[in-house]
């Protein structure tokens, strides 16, 4: 029997308890090994370079290269390695960020070892990962129009919508997020009908009014 491939990781953080005790709680997980661990963002870039992991988990918050910079970066050089931010800050601002630079989730330091885990499974397959407390953060800044129609929106289609903010094409959309160009169009025809959209354009403009894009972004 083909024995199960395991999901390697790397953590990056620069707080060493917190590294150390996702390094002991992660020994009991069957499927998922941290095979690295590094303080900041240019170590962690270093260290991805070295260990080419399935997945990599940042913290935002770090000294010299911060997690958002560094996940930029690490999603540009290795296409491959799905990024996950792990942090303690549930700023909609920062969700927004993560969501745009491509990276497939955005978890908080207050969730269990279980769901962490699941988080990094999903994000391993390519499914977008949103903490469900930052789900009620974006709810609560969009107010009760921005809930009705985000509520709908799934997180690809949040992915999506943000690269389609920045002006990407339909091709540059379907090479960062490794789907076909028919899926993206799918994406779109799914947004621009729960946005009540005839075009991009439009839908880029409601999205800003919501608060799911920012609207510096907008052509």
């Amino acid at each position: 029997m083909e024995r199960l491939k395991r999901i390697r990781v790397v953590l990056i953080d620069d707080h060493t308890i917190f590294r150390e005790g996702m390094i002991s709680l992660f020994q009991a997980i069957h499927d998922i090994d941290i095979v690295g661990e590094a303080a900041d963002g240019a170590e962690g870039i270093d260290l991805i370079e070295r260990e080419r992991p399935d997945v990599a988990l940042l913290d935002i918050n770090m000294p010299g290269l911060n997690g958002i910079d560094a996940g930029r970066i690490i999603i540009d050089r290795f296409p491959r390695v799905s990024v996950v931010i792990l942090t303690a800050y549930d700023y909609v601002q920062y969700v927004r960020e993560v969501v745009r630079m491509g990276a497939k989730g955005y978890l908080l330091k207050t969730a269990s070892v279980d769901e962490i885990a699941a988080g990094i499974r999903k994000a391993h397959t390519g499914e977008p990962v949103l903490d469900p407390s930052i789900t009620k953060q974006l709810f609560e800044a969009f107010g009760t129009q921005g809930t009705a129609q985000f509520s709908r929106i799934t997180p690809r289609e949040l992915e999506v919508l943000a690269l389609i903010a920045d002006g990407l094409s339909n091709a540059v959309i379907s090479e960062r997020l490794f789907i076909t160009q028919k899926t993206v169009e799918t994406h779109i025809g799914s947004i621009l009908s729960k946005l009540g959209a005839s075009n991009r354009t439009e839908a880029v403009r409601t999205a800003s009014e919501l608060g799911l894009v920012a609207g510096e972004r907008l052509r």
